[in-house]
């Protein structure tokens, strides 16, 4: 296929929604391989996760879960972009994937349109983790962190080493490339998860909380504030005017 966008996983158990996925990310140029249970799917990842550019997973499946799912295969793939699929809205459902590990969240009924371009930005950043590790990219400090793009791993305030995701790596990268400057949510998602204007979700949220506990030490105040209304800004030197 002349327009190959890359190969994609969908876990999906509801026929009407994963067959109108399956057609239309495949209209849009994706490779789809369709598992219909927890089982399959997890049993797919098992074997060679790498073959996939990206994942669509479902919460809510036959015999294993999306979140079991998650917490069993993101220490073997940290570099498998993730987004969940789910009919659970609540925001502790929400925080509780994106914790394990997914990289976005998207709420049951959703914008077929939306979910496409999602679905692109998943495999973007995939790509943008595979170029980051061929061509070694150099450390970068955040706060008392060091970063490590090419072993996507992060040498936290703490002192413990830790395996990162993509979309975490990439966040950080854009922090450190832009101290002092407000980088608003929208921003951000258009920059790190490629997402189009208006774009509505919690996820920069609960991102930017996990990268401050890898880079902030225990003194209470973070490097990167909060600044209300506007959006979060990186300040190397907390407490100090920008």
């Amino acid at each position: 296929m002349s327009n190959f966008r890359g190969k994609l996983l969908l876990v999906e158990d509801e026929p009407a929604i994963g067959e109108a996925l399956h057609f239309n990310l495949e209209s849009e140029g994706f490779e789809v391989d369709w598992k219909r249970d927890g089982l399959t799917a997890f049993d797919a990842l098992c074997s060679d996760a790498n073959r996939y550019d990206a994942v669509i997973l479902d919460l809510m499946l036959p015999h294993v879960s999306g979140l079991e799912i998650l917490a069993r295969i993101r220490p073997l793939a940290e570099r498998l972009p993730i987004l969940v699929l789910s009919a659970r809205s609540l925001d502790a459902d929400k925080v509780k994937a994106l914790e394990l590990g997914a990289d976005d969240y998207v709420t049951k009924p959703f914008s077929l349109h939306e979910l496409i371009l999602r679905a692109h930005g998943l495999v973007k950043r995939g790509q943008w983790s595979r170029e980051s590790q061929r061509n070694a990219i150099e450390t970068f400090k955040l706060g008392s962190a060091e970063f490590s793009p090419g072993t996507y791993s992060v040498l936290a305030a703490s002192g413990e080493t830790i395996k990162i995701t993509p979309t975490e790596m990439l966040l950080a990268k854009t922090f450190a490339s832009n101290p002092g400057r407000v980088l608003s949510r929208q921003e951000l998602l258009e920059s790190v998860w490629q997402y189009s204007s208006g774009t509505e979700t919690r996820t920069v949220d609960v991102f930017v909380a996990k990268l401050r506990r890898y880079i902030d030490t225990s003194t209470g105040t973070s490097v990167i504030e909060t600044i209300r209304g506007l959006g979060y800004l990186y300040n190397p030197t907390p407490g100090t005017a920008s």
